[in-house]
């Protein structure tokens, strides 16, 4: 929003440009413009510079198996540890949350959730979730805060509808409903009674437009809007030697730039024994796994975080 005036022109036809704009920005109209000048007057060009924000820079994060926070690197797998979220003990002191299955950037509550279950201070609930208020930019400035209980066994997937803002997660164990989440107390409404999805593993996230769902070794695709769901097919692991019996893919986040799906998958499923977890990307339409990298610790609650929150 500005003018800018240039004296001493020779009369006739001049040609006025617009440089400088920024890749997210539109001028119109288009750059340059003649305008005819008279000797004694002003002739004016005006120009419209339409923008469409920028997306916010966003870093890859996991949790490990007792609630501390790690970037993750998206070409190795390889984590550095960031910080611990703490929360209130209840008797004047802090506690770490344990067990972190799943986590989320949630917009409108401008908060970073995590979800809870079992070895975690969720203690006898059956599942619940914590949020950091992030209006102060950074982690450490707060502490975690009780949203409340989801009434599932645990939170193992968190998907926010990019669209919509909606948060939806499944029950950790058995196939069945998937739920909507209500974003101040994160009671639970059943929005399709009877997914297929299967009945471990849950690694959650949205992809251009669907709900996409890993349970056991099947990815589930989930049209929210007209209620239903359709098995695109079981997995495929691409390189890969495996030293359990069993895997499960227990977290899934979608890359905003580009809409590339990253997940971790558990060497020996979810049930306590997984001996090591890696960092993989997930073809969405095939179901084919191909890993990136093994992580050093056992990781989970794959995410995308605002940059700025972690520094």
């Amino acid at each position: 929003n500005g003018t800018v005036t240039y004296t001493d022109l020779s009369a006739g036809a001049q040609s006025v440009a617009l440089g400088g704009v920024a890749a997210n920005c539109v001028a119109s109209p288009t750059s340059p413009q003649v305008v005819t000048v008279v000797a004694g007057e002003t002739a004016t060009a005006a120009f419209t510079v339409t923008c469409e924000a920028l997306p916010a820079d966003m870093t890859l994060v996991a949790a490990d198996r007792v609630g501390n926070i790690y970037i993750v690197d998206e070409g190795t797998g390889i984590e550095m540890l960031s910080f611990t979220p703490l929360t209130d003990d209840g008797a004047g002191g802090t506690e770490m949350l344990g067990v972190i299955s799943s986590m989320a950037r949630v917009p409108s509550t401008d908060a970073w959730w995590f979800g809870l279950g079992g070895n975690s201070v969720c203690g006898v609930l059956d599942g619940c979730v914590y949020r950091l208020d992030m209006d102060s930019g950074s982690p450490t400035m707060g502490e975690a805060v009780f949203v409340g209980e989801t009434g599932t066994y645990a939170v193992s997937g968190l998907a926010v509808d990019p669209e919509t803002g909606k948060i939806y997660t499944f029950e950790s164990d058995g196939s069945g409903p998937l739920f909507e989440l209500d974003p101040v107390t994160a009671d639970t409404t059943t929005i399709i009674a009877h997914v297929s999805e299967g009945a471990s593993g849950k690694g959650t996230t949205f992809s251009e437009g669907l709900l996409y769902v890993a349970g056991d070794l099947m990815l589930t695709e989930i049209d929210i809007a007209g209620g239903t769901s359709a098995l695109v097919a079981d997995f495929t692991f691409v390189g890969f030697t495996f030293a359990e019996a069993s895997q499960t893919i227990g977290s899934m986040a979608t890359r905003p730039t580009d809409g590339v799906v990253f997940g971790i998958v558990k060497d020996g499923g979810g049930r306590g024994n997984t001996s090591t977890t890696y960092l993989v990307t997930i073809d969405v339409a095939t179901a084919v796994v191909t890993i990136v990298g093994a992580n050093t610790n056992l990781l989970d609650g794959l995410a995308y975080i605002p940059t700025a929150w972690l520094n």
